[in-house]
């Protein structure tokens, strides 16, 4: 397998602003924040969380990467960055084939619209073509299990409902780079069974798989390299047979 580069971060910084706060409630919102992030002030006193600091990471074809760390730590808001979701305020991120995020997959979905619909906006929203879609659809409508459901509108639907044919949808091609937050479940235990069937296949056949997760069973199964995460930055990135003792004790 080629060791092409297809992800390439430099400085990534990642500063997300706390709404309606000013310098003279910075206490409160202080206390309003559990773990993670840095607190900062801008020039119109803008209380915002540094969430990324100076982040420089890159991932090659066949690159299997863990991220770790403690709740907070910046691993989902590095996700969202590989996935496109959060431009950097600093830095740069540079990325090589299609990127497929496993995490928030009800992201961009109409609730008046149906089932049906939903698919090709989805679609859309993901940068796929019509044609492409069109192909797609009565597999994603039959993965869905939703049967005559997919006609109806999505706010008609359950929770449970909107996570299979959001999932059905996510998982639908084969990305180049594949980013997941944990190892989904959902859906009742048959729908479970085939979630994680796919699953597996897409981590297969995807050429680099990014994964934030706590369950260091995965990262050892799964991962050829570790990013340990600490309040936003990189404490450790490289091979986990590599790992310094003390960076992250539960890989030990």
């Amino acid at each position: 397998m080629s060791s092409e580069r297809l992800i390439s971060l430099r400085g990534v910084t990642i500063d997300l602003p706390v709404q309606e706060t000013r310098a003279r409630s910075l206490r409160k919102a202080a206390l309003g924040i559990a773990v993670g992030g840095v607190l900062m002030r801008s020039r119109n006193d803008q209380v915002t969380v540094r969430a990324l600091s100076q982040i420089n990471m890159d991932a090659h074809n066949g690159d299997r990467i863990a991220l770790v760390g403690s709740n907070g730590a910046g691993k989902s808001t590095l996700l969202r960055v590989l996935a496109g979701i959060y431009p950097p305020t600093e830095g740069t991120i540079t990325t090589h084939g299609v990127v497929s995020a496993v995490f928030d997959s009800s992201l961009g979905l109409d609730m008046n619209l149906s089932g049906y619909e939903n698919i090709a906006v989805a679609c859309r929203y993901r940068g796929i073509d019509r044609a492409t879609m069109e192909s797609l659809r009565p597999s994603i409508v039959e993965f869905s299990g939703l049967g005559g459901f997919i006609n109806l509108p999505m706010r008609t639907y359950s929770l449970g409902m909107m996570a299979r044919l959001a999932f059905a949808i996510t998982t639908s091609m084969t990305p180049d780079i594949l980013v997941m937050d944990e190892w989904l479940a959902t859906g009742d235990a048959a729908f479970m069974e085939q979630a994680q069937n796919r699953l597996r296949e897409l981590v297969d056949e995807a050429r680099i798989l990014i994964l934030a997760t706590h369950s260091m069973s995965l990262v050892h199964t799964l991962c050829n390299k570790v990013a340990v995460l600490d309040h936003g930055r990189i404490a450790y990135f490289g091979p986990i047979a590599d790992l310094p003792p003390g960076v992250y004790p539960p890989l030990a």
